[in-house]
């Protein structure tokens, strides 16, 4: 086996998370015979005892008293109108994060239309994604600088995207001045 497949096998997750498993357990075991202490079974006996007590509290039978009826019966709708408040602040905040400019999403640069979306990323600014260039004369797609539909052949037309963007943001920025 050569070295790379070692080092594949021995960075692989799956690895790691079993043998230090297994590692673990052989080094609490080694303490253990070695000091003539019972490590292992006091970790068994914690963890079954969790474990009984859990079962337990799921297996118990509970009366309801005419006071727990009276705070459940008014606690739905208290929690009803609760949920219904938190929906209407998160709509409330969506409508307001979206900005007027994000409609702009098609114009023209030197003859050929452009179309693009909007992407808002993890530092919460937007950015101008998918720019598709499109016929000026049936508004098709182009592809590799052609027209599928009307043949139109737009050579040396395109705008590369780099150049786009600025242009984009540009007029963004006119606009809202």
């Amino acid at each position: 086996m050569t070295t790379k497949k070692k080092n594949t096998i021995l960075i692989n997750p799956w690895t790691i998370g079993i043998g230090s498993s297994v590692f673990g357990v052989l080094i609490i075991r080694l303490i253990d015979s070695l000091t003539g202490s019972k490590i292992l079974l006091t970790i068994w006996s914690f963890i079954k005892a969790i474990i009984i007590n859990v079962f337990g509290f799921f297996n118990q039978e509970f009366q309801w008293k005419l006071y727990g009826l009276i705070f459940l019966f008014l606690s739905g709708p208290l929690i009803g109108i609760l949920i219904l408040w938190i929906i209407s602040k998160i709509q409330g905040s969506n409508i307001e994060l979206s900005p007027e400019w994000m409609k702009y999403k098609k114009d023209t640069f030197d003859g050929i239309i452009y179309k693009w979306n909007y992407k808002k990323g993890y530092d919460d600014k937007y950015k101008i994604e998918e720019i598709i260039a499109y016929c000026p004369k049936c508004e098709c797609q182009l592809v590799d600088e052609r027209c599928p539909n009307c043949k139109s052949v737009f050579y040396n037309q395109l705008k590369p995207h780099y150049e786009l963007e600025p242009l984009i943001i540009h007029r963004i920025e006119k606009k809202s001045t």
